[in-house]
């Protein structure tokens, strides 16, 4: 069974430990079947067009059958619930446990709980504390390099995927991230869509930083502003008078006429100004609330609830995961 993020392995990824294999045992580990084609990749990084067309290709290779299984959440199996729990920690980076409970495991907190300790005993992630706007703690969920290297096996070299838990005050935020990517997900994967790649704010900024510092130490400041705003416009990033306009969670798409998209999505909470929040909006990024407070600042921003397409309220973070509960499990 193959996951939205499938695609072929990167050459000479390395081998996970024992109890990765033994954790994944059974599974299927994707490969280019075309030689002469890894080589190249490890040469020159593919072009978009180029990318797409293995991503497309990817997706032929996975049947009908195997699709509609990953659709029908009652016939996954225990082992292929953990192994997209695996994914989605290293595409999203942090989650906290009910999000991720309600997400692969069907709510079920038990089963959930199970497969988090199974996951944690076998060295492939790592657990925090967020804290949300009210003050709760709640429980966050991260990779292991152990968790990276064995969940990239079946995702897409052309992803990026992550490791390590994120800054503890910015949890609340990040883990609202993912409630809203799977949102927007599931709407276009509702229209026929492909999802190619997600694309978290962290990636984005880094690829900007990169570009600037390396154009900065050839040819000065002036240098790494047009670095910056180039590498903004490959990336399918707004900019306007001179600044870049960067969503939380980017992702790009292809359409059932195999014609590419990119859905950019901002996660606002209490704390946004109102002038960042029209700026956002500005730049054609969809506005998600995160709980009452993101709601009466979109509100209050755009005026009112009327303006604009509707915007969801996913919910504070506050109480996501049980701290107390997993204490309380010995962990």
């Amino acid at each position: 069974m193959r996951s939205r993020w499938s695609g072929p392995r990167r050459s000479g990824s390395p081998r996970g430990k024992d109890s990765a294999e033994s954790f994944r045992a059974g599974g299927r580990r994707a490969k280019d079947p075309d030689p002469a084609r890894r080589a190249r990749r490890q040469e020159a990084p593919l072009s978009w067009a180029e990318r797409r067309e293995q991503a497309r290709l990817a997706r032929e290779r996975s049947s009908r059958r195997d699709r509609e299984r990953l659709q029908q959440e009652a016939q996954l199996s225990w082992a292929e619930r953990k192994q997209l729990a695996l994914e989605d920690l290293a595409v999203y980076r942090t989650v906290s446990f009910r999000d991720l409970c309600e997400a692969r495991f069907g709510g079920n907190e038990f089963t959930a709980r199970r497969a988090v300790s199974q996951m944690r005993d076998a060295g492939l992630l790592v657990r925090g504390r967020g804290r949300g706007p009210k003050g709760g703690e709640f429980l966050v969920l991260a990779l292991t390099e152990a968790g990276r290297r064995l969940a990239g096996r079946r995702i897409s070299p052309f992803q990026r995927i992550w490791h390590g838990l994120a800054k503890p005050r910015e949890a609340h935020h990040d883990t609202a991230i993912y409630r809203a990517a799977l949102e927007k997900i599931a709407e276009l994967e509702a229209k026929g869509c492909y999802i190619a790649t997600v694309r978290i704010d962290a990636e984005l900024k880094g690829e900007l930083a990169k570009a600037s510092e390396k154009a900065r130490a050839a040819g000065g400041e002036a240098a790494a502003r047009r670095a910056r705003l180039a590498r903004a416009k490959e990336l399918g990033l707004p900019t306007r008078d001179g600044k870049v306009q960067i969503p939380d969670v980017q992702v790009q798409y292809e359409r059932p006429d195999r014609t590419v998209g990119i859905a950019s999505v901002e996660v606002v909470t209490g704390s946004y100004r109102d002038g960042a929040v029209r700026a956002k909006a500005a730049a054609g990024f969809s506005l998600v609330a995160s709980g009452e407070l993101g709601r009466k600042r979109i509100e209050a921003a755009m005026g009112g609830a009327s303006a604009g397409a509707p915007r969801p309220d996913l919910g504070e973070t506050e109480g996501r995961g049980g701290v107390r509960e997993f204490e309380e499990w010995g962990w």
